[in-house]
């Protein structure tokens, strides 16, 4: 007995099954590859994450975790001193906490943008995460700087951009995680955060270029934008809580399309 003709219109470009690579050209969406038995739809899915490799996901969350535990150490660098003075900890502690923490944080900053593997390359990988990785560098040598050289409200400044610099590039490689999430939810919230953030560092940009032009470097005078910049600095409060909160649901989802794709290739190994 011959096979049913395929209901739906059959694939007319070059897709590669997500789990063997066979050409699925020619194919209908409502068949199996032949060679490995997967759904045609799961391969014309494959950009969500929970079709995609679940050794770069897994790479994905490891990164997220570093990325997290650098940004504690490095914050615990901000109370040091106080510390200090009951007793606690000296100030020699500093410079291992400085390269401890950066050392996470770059790690987990070039496995948390790692380039996807892929047999089918429908989907490109975000482009931010190139700018997400130079910036997070930045970051790190403008907070080494900042140690070992004499305090100025330059390399402070410095700092601050290339901090809030690495937010917004980060937003921006969240939104297109957000996506392709079991939660696509995340990437409109992902969006408000990144418009919000975005504006503030225009401001900031902004504001250090005309004090720049004016001989004022440091920005210790008058600025037309010394109060839109306390404001948005204001601001940062609430966008703050709203972007660690973003990031928590995102390593939830993160989870769940890991999970998944353990099933998915327990299923069709």
């Amino acid at each position: 007995m011959s096979n049913p003709e395929p209901t739906h219109a059959t694939i007319a470009e070059d897709i590669s099954c997500v789990v063997c690579g066979y050409n699925l050209r020619t194919l209908s969406p409502d068949l199996v590859c032949p060679e490995c038995g997967t759904l045609v739809q799961h391969s014309l899915m494959s950009e969500k994450l929970a079709f995609c490799n679940q050794e770069w996901l897994g790479g994905i969350i490891r990164g997220f975790y570093l990325l997290v535990l650098g940004l504690g150490v490095l914050a615990a660098m901000s109370v040091l001193p106080f510390t200090a003075s009951f007793g606690f900890f000296q100030g020699d502690a500093l410079p291992l906490l400085t390269i401890l923490g950066s050392t996470f944080l770059v790690i987990g900053a070039f496995n948390f943008t790692a380039r996807e593997r892929r047999r089918n390359n429908r989907i490109g990988n975000s482009r931010s995460r190139h700018l997400l990785r130079i910036l997070i560098l930045a970051w790190v040598a403008f907070m080494i700087s900042h140690g070992i050289s004499r305090p100025s409200l330059l390399l402070t400044g410095a700092v601050l951009h290339s901090l809030l610099a690495s937010i917004v590039a980060s937003l921006a490689y969240v939104r297109w995680l957000a996506a392709r999430s079991a939660n696509p939810g995340l990437q409109q919230l992902a969006r408000i955060l990144y418009l919000a953030f975005s504006s503030i560092l225009l401001i900031w940009v902004i504001d250090s270029i005309i004090g720049l032009l004016a001989g004022n470097p440091d920005l210790s005078g008058w600025s037309p934008l010394a109060g839109v910049r306390m404001l948005s600095g204001c601001a940062l409060v609430p966008l703050g809580i709203g972007y660690i909160v973003l990031l928590f649901f995102l390593i939830v989802t993160l989870h769940v399309d890991c999970r998944n794709a353990r099933k998915l290739a327990a299923r069709n190994g």
